[in-house]
């Protein structure tokens, strides 16, 4: 799901650079969330958060600074900001579309986040983050709507993941419309389903007394013996013993606001808000990837491991798109970006040879009374190689 790190945070255009400019030195006044990866690296997501909370605070000399660094570094990825000064950044860029649409569906108003593919008969499952449905869509099947139990206000829908081999679907569930005062028990939890008939199999939650704050279980990847979550609000990756579905937290010092997740090869893949850290499910050694020079790993929502690389989708920024990556974090290649039917797209998954993806959650419309003016629900599909 798109991070929350801008609203935890906040409560006339520039010439280019020729070279790119040195790294400004962060004002005290920023948030120690943004100001310690500036010291650090002079991280490229940082420096985007700088940027944007100066103009926001009206600090337009401490803007400008952090503006021309992210345009002299070749940023493609806009600055969310109606002021002038950041114009220049926020010329679109050259609409990249080699998505095609997969399916368009007539429900407008489902605003679709996860979603997975059980790749033997191509069906996808798509889950809502206000009806507390699962929709599953294939050749076969058509469309079908697979309810899950009611449980007082736990009907938003986040990551869901298929596993084939045992024939199940994993959906995690988080409440709607909570408040920061309220600790309801459960506050999310993890269901099983048949893969076949939606039936619930089995349910777990994470133990309420360990939680800081509100849980926010939003993505998940599954091993032979675990499944991995992240815990947005609580900035957790929890461990979750696949036969008795007790939730063991792993310490992460580093993560902030995780989200999309992946597992392969005896690692584990987080993505929060600056980039991925990979940890190593052995040892327990975890290490922030390097992203090259003038580019970020940040912001991404869905990810998967295709091979020796990542597909994901970063919509973290102002202009969203779909991107490739080495595991190692380099060669980062954009592959769809500018797309008109991306209305905040979230997560993807890997069927037929190719990234097949949700383009238009439009999460930013829910509650909206005027369903009309939303959009079909769209699912992109985009060859990689």
């Amino acid at each position: 799901m798109k991070h929350l790190l801008v609203s935890a945070l906040l409560g006339t255009s520039f010439s280019l650079g020729v070279q790119a400019s040195s790294c400004p030195s962060p004002a005290d006044d920023l948030p120690e969330l943004v100001r310690e990866p500036l010291l650090e690296s002079c991280d490229m997501a940082a420096a985007y958060h700088a940027a944007r909370l100066s103009l926001a605070r009206g600090q337009d000399g401490n803007a400008f600074l952090w503006l021309d660094y992210l345009t002299s570094n070749g940023w493609p990825l806009g600055l969310e900001s109606d002021s002038p000064l950041a114009a220049t950044l926020n010329r679109m860029p050259k609409p990249m579309m080699a998505s095609h649409v997969m399916y368009m569906l007539g429900a407008r108003d489902f605003f679709a986040e996860g979603i997975t593919a059980d790749e033997s008969t191509g069906r996808l499952f798509i889950g809502s983050l206000t009806r507390n449905e699962i929709m599953v869509v294939g050749d076969e099947v058509g469309q079908l709507i697979w309810p899950l139990p009611d449980a007082a206000d736990l009907r938003a829908v986040y990551g869901i993941k298929y596993d084939k081999a045992a024939g199940e679907l994993w959906v995690l569930r988080n409440r709607a419309g909570m408040t920061a005062d309220s600790k309801p028990d459960p506050q999310a939890d993890l269901l099983v389903l048949d893969g076949e008939t939606g039936e619930v199999k089995r349910t777990a939650s994470p133990a309420l007394a360990e939680l800081a704050e509100l849980a926010e279980l939003n993505d998940l990847c599954l091993t032979q013996g675990a499944a991995y979550v992240t815990d947005s609000r609580n900035h957790a990756l929890y461990r979750v013993d696949r036969d008795t579905l007790d939730f063991k937290t792993i310490a992460l010092p580093d993560i902030r606001y995780p989200n999309g997740i992946a597992c392969a090869g005896g690692s584990v893949y987080v993505a929060d808000w600056r980039g991925i850290t990979r940890l190593d499910m052995a040892s327990g050694k975890a290490e922030r990837l390097k992203a090259p020079e003038g580019e970020t790993l940040g912001g991404i929502d869905g990810l998967v491991i295709v091979g020796d690389s990542f597909i994901a989708v970063q919509n973290g920024f102002k202009f969203p798109r779909i991107i490739k990556a080495k595991l190692d974090g380099s060669a980062v290649e954009t592959l769809d970006i500018g797309h008109p039917a991306y209305a905040i797209p979230t997560t993807g998954t890997w069927l037929g040879g190719s990234f097949v993806y949700i383009a238009n959650s439009q999460m930013d419309r829910i509650g909206t009374d005027d369903t009309r003016s939303l959009k079909p629900l769209t699912v992109l599909t985009l060859r990689t190689e």
